[in-house]
């Protein structure tokens, strides 16, 4: 089922690049069937030009703490819990803690 949906979201990356959602999405789908490294090369793609995004260091750290990176997940992980509003701060640390804590 998810096939079709990977191949559309190729199709665009390849013919535009730059398209951030087609990058996301296929970063989080890599994540979903155990592509840490293409997750992880997508996400950094994204990262360089949103630096502070939340939305984007959190699954990076989730595909480096997968892929064994512990270390840069946990400096990813530092960062995002520095960037988040009050707001946000007990979803951050709850996201994170159900990624180490598995």
């Amino acid at each position: 089922m998810i096939m079709p949906g990977v191949q559309k979201l190729l199709a665009i990356s390849r013919s535009n690049p730059e398209f951030k959602p087609a990058q996301y999405q296929l970063g989080l789908l890599a994540i979903r069937s155990g592509q840490y490294n293409k997750a992880i090369k997508r996400f950094e793609n994204i990262i360089k030009e949103v630096p502070e995004s939340i939305d984007i260091l959190l699954p990076l750290g989730k595909a480096y703490y997968l892929s064994g990176n512990k270390n840069k997940s946990n400096e990813l992980f530092k960062r995002c819990q520095s960037l988040a509003s009050d707001d946000k701060k007990d979803m951050v640390d709850k996201y994170i803690n159900s990624i180490i804590n598995v």
